[in-house]
C-alpha cells in the first residue's frame, strides 16, 4: 500500500488560479510624493511606480490582477519570478527576449517557461577584469 499526495484547493477565489501552478504577488498601491495623483505598487520584491509599469509585469509574468480585500491592495496571480546571474559573455550569447531596463536591473534576458509557470529573468555578472 503507498499513500499519494494530491493537491486540492478547495473553491478557489480566484477562478483557474491556484497555488499549485500559479504564483501570489500580493502589490499595494500606495500615493506617491510627486506628482500629484501618482502612485506607487509595492510588493515585498519589488517597486513599480506607474499603472504602465504594472500593466506591463502583468504581461511579462502572462498574470491576471484582482482587487484585493481592502482599497489599495492587488492579487497578481502570474508566473513564478526566477533571477540567474551570468557572466556577460554568457549572457550575450543567450537567446531570449532582451529588456533594457525591468524592476530596476539593466538590462535583463527574460525567458518564459509556459509548461512550467516560471519566467526567467538574467543579469550580467558584476565582474571585473584583472590583469
Amino acid at each position: 500500500f503507498v499513500r499519494a499526495w494530491k493537491y486540492t484547493e478547495p473553491d478557489p477565489l480566484y477562478g483557474k488560479y491556484t497555488t499549485k501552478e500559479w504564483t501570489r504577488y500580493i502589490i499595494e498601491c500606495q500615493p506617491d510624493i510627486e506628482p500629484a495623483d501618482a502612485f506607487i505598487y509595492r510588493n515585498e520584491s519589488f517597486t513599480l511606480y506607474s499603472r504602465e509599469e504594472l500593466e506591463r509585469l502583468v504581461g511579462i509574468l502572462h498574470g491576471e490582477l484582482f482587487n484585493g480585500f481592502r482599497p489599495g491592495l492587488f492579487i497578481l496571480w502570474a508566473y513564478r519570478m526566477e533571477w540567474k546571474e551570468l557572466p556577460t559573455w554568457e549572457w550575450n550569447m543567450l537567446k531570449a527576449e532582451t529588456h533594457l531596463f525591468f524592476l530596476g536591473v539593466s538590462p535583463v534576458k527574460i525567458r518564459t517557461d509556459h509548461n512550467g509557470h516560471t519566467v526567467t529573468f538574467y543579469k550580467k555578472t558584476e565582474q571585473y577584469d584583472t590583469l
